[in-house]
């Protein structure tokens, strides 16, 4: 029988072996894993998917939408851009 999660809602597997909600290799987990537990306290846990969506935040935070358009337009010819940038919100 599976015990439920700590927030009660959906039951845990009690092996640990779950499937992330953003695939990546077992590789990247485990620096994940590793720099999450370098980063933590005693007082304060740092979960990996904690330090993945800071790594992401700051991945794409100088990305602008021109390089993207150029990046695009020579690795796929067939992926159509559109001439205005996405409304920033």
């Amino acid at each position: 029988m599976a015990r439920l999660a700590r927030h009660g809602k959906t039951p845990t597997d009690p092996r640990g072996v779950g499937r992330p909600k953003v695939p990546m290799s077992q590789a990247t987990t485990r620096k994940l894993e590793n720099l999450a537990a370098a980063l933590g306290t005693p007082r304060r846990k740092v979960s990996p998917m904690q330090v993945a969506g800071q790594l992401l935040e700051e991945a794409v935070a100088p990305v602008e939408y021109g390089l993207v358009r150029r990046i695009k337009s020579r690795t796929a010819p067939f992926c159509r851009v559109a001439d205005s940038a996405p409304n920033q919100s």
